[in-house]
């Protein structure tokens, strides 16, 4: 049993808790991308399971996220703001408005994925989610083909981005738990984060190149600010992704560090069943260990 100091210092902890994980939740967030941003703080800072049982008792209730807001019209205002999508465009066409009710759900799930602890969120990305995404990317292209409007695959862009960014937390899962160990293994992960982070930027740049008229105000937004600072921590993260692979091969190739065999697999069996999740994914395509090999291979560097 805890003294009656730890049991204070213990409720102490608990208030702390419920007050910068929920509450917050419900007050502070306007918008998708800032409900987005809290709740990965939240997922990383480990909060105990009372504070996510009330967060996803929060989550969704009166038919509104947070009680509060509309997922439809917070999803309309997210394409706005990360693909420049004009509000006209959004309310407009009888397609738009069908898959913006097709996202409502997706979204939700998203933002529930982060209420988890850690190692459910990697189950819940291999069962649920990548499927779920990998099929709004056909239904988005469908989209913007029967947009008249404009020739930019906004809606195709969005669902893109979205994946690409859940199937590199789902690396970066694996990472996280241990369950990729070994300078091998790191290898490979690394470098599939590489690709995958590298997707996520080529995906940013292309959403970020048709500007409305309004592109002057929206720079000036807190969230538009804060996606300046996003795009630039992935790109922190390709490059240190990136480095990490280089500096792996640096040492396997000087013979500092040796791979490890296996008598009843391979490491391309290894491969194909650790990234066997994004076999359901079209864009972008599931790489294989031949790729791996390939991508990885500076022996025709020579050292200094």
């Amino acid at each position: 049993f805890k003294t009656k100091e730890q049991s204070i210092q213990f409720l102490h902890k608990v208030m702390a808790e419920i007050s910068t994980a929920v509450c917050d939740l419900l007050l502070q967030p306007k918008t998708l991308a800032q409900m987005r941003r809290l709740l990965i703080r939240i997922s990383l800072s480990d909060v105990n399971i009372l504070s996510r049982s009330l967060i996803i008792l929060n989550l969704y209730f009166e038919d509104m996220l947070l009680g509060q807001y509309s997922v439809g019209t917070l999803v309309s205002d997210d394409l706005e703001q990360l693909c420049n999508v004009q509000p006209s465009l959004l309310v407009s066409n009888s397609f738009v408005l069908a898959f913006l009710n097709r996202l409502a759900k997706p979204t939700y799930d998203m933002l529930k994925l982060w209420v988890l602890n850690r190692n459910r969120q990697r189950q819940y990305l291999e069962g649920l989610m990548l499927a779920d995404w990998a099929a709004l990317q056909q239904e988005a292209h469908i989209v913007d083909m029967n947009v008249e409007e404009t020739s930019a695959p906004f809606f195709t862009q969005y669902a893109l981005f979205i994946t690409v960014w859940l199937m590199d937390h789902y690396v970066a899962l694996g990472i996280e738990l241990k369950l990729m160990e070994g300078p091998h293994d790191l290898s490979v992960a690394f470098w599939y984060r590489d690709f995958l982070l590298s997707s996520l930027l080529n995906t940013l740049s292309s959403m970020r190149k048709d500007e409305g008229p309004s592109s002057r105000e929206r720079h000036l937004s807190q969230d538009a600010i804060q996606n300046e600072v996003d795009y630039m921590m992935v790109l922190v993260k390709r490059n240190l992704c990136r480095g990490t692979v280089r500096f792996i091969a640096a040492l396997t190739q000087a013979g500092l560090i040796q791979n490890k065999d296996y008598e009843f697999t391979s490491h391309k069996a290894r491969f194909q069943n650790r990234f066997n999740a994004f076999a359901c994914v079209a864009q972008p395509p599931m790489l294989t260990y031949d790729d791996f090999l390939a991508g990885s291979n500076f022996t025709k560097v020579k050292p200094e």
